[in-house]
C-alpha cells in the first residue's frame, strides 16, 4: 500500500547526492547534531573555575601575563552570558598585548550583545574571517540552519567576493525555502568562482533541480564536463537532470559512464535505485540500494533512509524500521528522516515510537501543521494504547 512517504523520498534523494551536486550538504550531518549547542561547540572555550578566587588561581597558573589573565576572566564572562564585562577584560587584554585572538573574541562579545557593527569591525581587524566561516559550516551540517546563515551573512559582509560563502549561503537558503535569495547566492557565487567545480556544480545543480530549467542546467553542465572531462560528479548530475525529465535510459549511460569513472562511488547505483523507485519499482530498486549502501561503508542515512522507503512499499514495514532508526541516529535533527520514522512506527501499530519521531521533528520544525496534527492522533493513540 503505498504511503505519505512517497512525497519525502525524493527530497531526501536530491539532500543524498550533495557530493554531486554540491545544492546541500545534509548528507554528512553531523551523528551528534541533536546534542550540538553550536554556540558553544564552535570555539574553545578556556576553564571557568566557579568561586572568585580560584578564577584568579586558575588564572595565574594558565598564564604570567595581565593579558592572559584578563583573557582566561573573559572567557568565563562570555560563558555566563555577561557580554559587556567581556567586551570590557577584552579590550585591556588587547590593549595590553595585540593578540587577534583577543579582536575576536571582543566581536564575539560585542555580537551577542547586539552591537553588530562593531563586531564586524573586530572580526575584520582580527582577520578571523576563516573562523566565522567553518562556524557557519559547522552550524550548516548540524543543522542549525538560521545559524549557519547568520554567520555566512557576517562572512559575506567581511569579504564581499567570498564565493564560498554565497554557495554555503545558498544551500541553506535552499534548505530554508528562501528561494528567491539561494538564487541570487548560487548566481554570485558561479560569478566569483567561475573555475572551481563545487561551486558550478552547486549553481547547475539549482537551475536544473530547483528552477527546472534543464536546457540551461545541461548548457552548464556540458561545460563542466569540457573542463573536467576526469571527474564523476558533472555525470552524476547530468544523469539527476535527466532523470528529472524522466529520461531514464539516457540517465543510466550517464550513471554508466560515472561508475566508469570512479567503480568504487555509491552514487551510481544510488541514482539508478532512486530512478526505479520514481517509477514505482520498489523491488528492483532495493538490491541496488543495498549495493550502494555497501560501497558507502553503510555510513550514509540517505541510503538507509530510502532502503526504508523502498521496504515499506514492499509491505517490509517491521524490516524498514531498523533502516529509519539508523538514519535518525546519524541526523537526529532531519526531519523528513524523523517523519518517516515516525510514519512507518505507526504503521506497525507503535503509536508511542511514532510520538517520539514526531516529537523529536517538531521541536525543530514547530509551525509545522502537518507534525501538529499528527502530534494530536498519535498522542491520542499513545494513551490508549496503555489504557
Amino acid at each position: 500500500m503505498k504511503t505519505g512517504l512517497f512525497h519525502l523520498v525524493k527530497v531526501v534523494v536530491c539532500l543524498s547526492v550533495a557530493a554531486v551536486a554540491g545544492v546541500t550538504l545534509f548528507a554528512t550531518a553531523l551523528a551528534n547534531a541533536g546534542a550540538l549547542r553550536v554556540e558553544h561547540a564552535l570555539v574553545d572555550h578556556s576553564p571557568c573555575p566557579a568561586s572568585g578566587l580560584r578564577l584568579l588561581e586558575a588564572a595565574r597558573r594558565l598564564s604570567d601575563s595581565a593579558a592572559g589573565t584578563d583573557h582566561l576572566l573573559a572567557e568565563c564572562a562570555l560563558q555566563s552570558r555577561q557580554w559587556q564585562t567581556a567586551v570590557d577584560l577584552l579590550t585591556r587584554a588587547y590593549r595590553r598585548s595585540a593578540q587577534p585572538l583577543y579582536l575576536h573574541r571582543r566581536g564575539d562579545a560585542l555580537s551577542e550583545s547586539g552591537r553588530r557593527s562593531e563586531a564586524l569591525e573586530d572580526w575584520r581587524r582580527s582577520g578571523s574571517v576563516d573562523v566565522l566561516q567553518r562556524r557557519g559550516e559547522t552550524a550548516a551540517h548540524a543543522l542549525y540552519l538560521r545559524d549557519a546563515l547568520a554567520w555566512f551573512e557576517i562572512v559575506t559582509d567581511l569579504e564581499p567576493r567570498r564565493a564560498e560563502a554565497y554557495r554555503w549561503k545558498g544551500v541553506v537558503q535552499q534548505e530554508l525555502g528562501q528561494l528567491d535569495s539561494a538564487e541570487v547566492a548560487f548566481r554570485r557565487a558561479a560569478e566569483l568562482s567561475p573555475h572551481d567545480l563545487q561551486t558550478q556544480l552547486s549553481w547547475a545543480g539549482f537551475v536544473g533541480g530547483v528552477r527546472h530549467d534543464y536546457a540551461r542546467a545541461e548548457t552548464l553542465l556540458a561545460a563542466m564536463r569540457e573542463e573536467w572531462p576526469r571527474r564523476v560528479e558533472p555525470a552524476l548530475l547530468t544523469g539527476q537532470i535527466m532523470s528529472a525529465q524522466k529520461r531514464y535510459q539516457e540517465a543510466v549511460r550517464w550513471y554508466d559512464q560515472a561508475e566508469a569513472l570512479d567503480p568504487s562511488s555509491p552514487q551510481p547505483a544510488l541514482l539508478r535505485g532512486v530512478d526505479l523507485m520514481s517509477q514505482d519499482r520498489m523491488a528492483d530498486a532495493l538490491p541496488l540500494l543495498r549495493r550502494a549502501n555497501t560501497l558507502a561503508r553503510d555510513t550514509d542515512p540517505f541510503i538507509h533512509h530510502n532502503i526504508g522507503f523502498a521496504l515499506v512499499q514492499t509491505g517490509q514495514v517491521q524490516a524498514s524500521l531498523v533502516e529509519f532508526e539508523t538514519a535518525v541516529r546519524a541526523a537526529p535533527r532531519y526531519v523528513p528522516f524523523r517523519v518517516s520514522a515516525g510514519q512507518a512506527h505507526e504503521q506497525a501499530n507503535r503509536p508511542c515510537d511514532a510520538l517520539r519521531h514526531y516529537r523529536a521533528a517538531a521541536e525543530v520544525d514547530p509551525a509545522n501543521n502537518w507534525l501538529a496534527e499528527r502530534l494530536v492522533l498519535v498522542t491520542d493513540g499513545c494513551h490508549r494504547a496503555h489504557e
